[in-house]
Order: structure tokens, then C-alpha cells, then sequence
């Protein structure tokens, strides 16, 4: 692969990786406006780019009524697994977000995902 090809790769990719986390902000204020977050998960923030969270990989954090959990959102389970590789004793969780699924399977997903480690937490 070329290195122009590989620039291009990196620039797709970080453009399919933004839609993901801004179709995730929307999901997430969607649901909050009708009151469909369940009572543990308290708010939300999204980070913006090249804030020092986002440059650890955070995308969101969750704040819970035990402690905040850090998401990032993953385009495909492979990157999520270069993800988790790469940040091994970090407490961040990668969470995909298929492009392709339906609000409700991402918001059932991700609720799953976040709902798991809440459980956890003591």
C-alpha cells in the first residue's frame, strides 16, 4: 500500500469513527429527552477532539450514581480489538457502533455494554 493510500485509509477511517461518536451523542440525547435512560446512568459527556481524554481514547464519559465509566466508540469489533490491545490497564471501554444498525440496537448495545460494568462497580 502506498503511502497517499494509507493517508486516505486513516482519513476514512476517522471520519467513520466521528460519525459513529456524534450518532452516539444524538441516540444518547434522544433517549434522554424522552426519558428512557435508566435512573443509574445520571448524564453524559461527549469529549471533543484533541482534548487530553480523547488523545487516551476517550470519546464519552458516562457519570453513573457509583462513578463515571469512559467509553470509546469502536466503527468495527477489529479496531476494538486493536483498542483493547493497545490500552490493556486502562479502565476504558470500547464500545462499536455498527453504522449499519438501527438507533435501537446501538442504544440496546451500548446499554448493555455500560449496564454491564455499573453492575460491577461497587
Amino acid at each position: 500500500m502506498t503511502r497517499k493510500m494509507a493517508e486516505e485509509f486513516r482519513k476514512i477511517a476517522l471520519e467513520l469513527g466521528e460519525a459513529s461518536e456524534s450518532r452516539v451523542e444524538q441516540i444518547l440525547l434522544e433517549m434522554k429527552k424522552e426519558k428512557k435512560l435508566p435512573p443509574w446512568l445520571i448524564g453524559f459527556k461527549r469529549l471533543t477532539h484533541w482534548s487530553p481524554g480523547d488523545r487516551k481514547g476517550m470519546d464519552f464519559i458516562i457519570f453513573t450514581t457509583k462513578r463515571k465509566i469512559r467509553v470509546n466508540i469502536k466503527s468495527s469489533e477489529s479496531y476494538a480489538r486493536i483498542f483493547k490491545t493497545n490500552h490493556k490497564n486502562d479502565d476504558i471501554i470500547p464500545i462499536v457502533v455498527n453504522l449499519m444498525d438501527k438507533d435501537e440496537k446501538v442504544f440496546a448495545k451500548f446499554l448493555t455494554q455500560i449496564g454491564g460494568v455499573y453492575r460491577k462497580m461497587k
